[in-house]
């Protein structure tokens, strides 16, 4: 029988972000502008469509948002105004959907480094160097002798473990798991250097995209995916209120988020505007596909 092919990281991050932005996007469908009782020729256009009887006709009530009018029954225990709830959790979803997609990501990208990082270790001293952060104990070892014949598989389970126990939204952890797999381009100035090149400043309307970016883009769309919902009506790829030189304050915010939301932190503090969570998803999916798609510092 065939063997299953694997999907490639960025596909796998792309299915899982795109849920996320639809989570934002269903959130910015229900946030309640305007709520009230129907008007008689609402109830009337409602009548003729669903057959209503006349206490459902007299105790419509309607809420408003930019995409759509919600209509609600008198007797239903969800009222318009628990839409800002409903716009509250899809958001905090949303935030953790998109943090899992990257530290997945993450983990596969750098997993599948690894056969080729033990080899260049035989003769790179600096790889095995980085190499000597990754803690096992004398029982891993005698087990790798005894139930290998190549005790090179045994090491990279050590190595592909220890990956997946640094991935993580926290910038200092995702350097830590790019440089240990030697894919880091050096530093976060490197990658926003890169993004203002690809994507242009948000102090620059003018400035275009890459051809690549551009193609992309047009692929998502053709696509039907909801990461483009993220560029809609913005001048630039990255016209937000992020700083796209310091492109790990976006995701040190991300984790932050996360962690607040996880953790219990939240209510405490408070949650992220619609649009602050919109920037940030936005400089998200540009760092990832830059990394794996155009290949920063490589």
């Amino acid at each position: 029988m065939p063997r299953t092919k694997r999907p490639a990281p960025y596909d796998v991050f792309i299915e899982h972000f795109n849920d996320a932005c639809l989570l934002l996007r269903l959130a910015e469908m229900l946030q309640n502008e305007g709520q009230g009782k129907a008007r008689a020729e609402v109830r009337e256009e409602l009548d003729s469509v669903f057959q209503l009887s006349q206490e459902d006709r007299e105790t419509l009530d309607v809420a408003a948002s930019r995409w759509a009018w919600i209509v609600v029954k008198g007797d239903s225990p969800v009222k318009p105004h628990h839409l800002q709830h409903a716009t509250e959790i899809l958001t905090r979803n949303a935030i953790i959907v998109a943090a899992t997609a990257v530290e997945v990501w993450l983990e596969e990208f750098a997993c599948r480094q690894v056969g080729n990082i033990l080899k260049k270790a035989e003769s790179t001293p600096e790889i095995r160097q980085r190499l000597r952060k990754v803690n096992t104990d004398l029982g891993e070892i005698l087990d790798i002798e005894r139930s290998y014949e190549r005790r090179v598989w045994g090491y990279r389970k050590i190595l592909e473990d220890y990956i997946r126990s640094r991935a993580s939204t926290n910038p200092g952890k995702f350097t830590e798991v790019l440089q240990l797999v030697d894919l880091w381009p050096g530093s976060w100035k490197a990658i926003g250097d890169e993004l203002q090149r690809c994507f242009g400043s948000p102090s620059d309307p003018s400035s275009t995209a890459t051809e690549k970016w551009q193609a992309l883009l047009a692929q998502w769309r053709q696509d039907g995916l909801h990461i483009e919902y993220l560029f809609e009506g913005r001048a630039t790829a990255s016209s937000t209120s992020y700083d796209l030189s310091k492109p790990d304050e976006a995701l040190a915010d991300l984790c932050k988020w996360r962690n607040w939301i996880v953790h219990g932190d939240y209510p405490r503090e408070p949650l992220p505007s619609l649009e602050r969570v919109r920037d940030l998803l936005n400089i998200i999916v540009l760092i990832i596909t830059n990394l794996e798609k155009f290949g920063i510092g490589r």
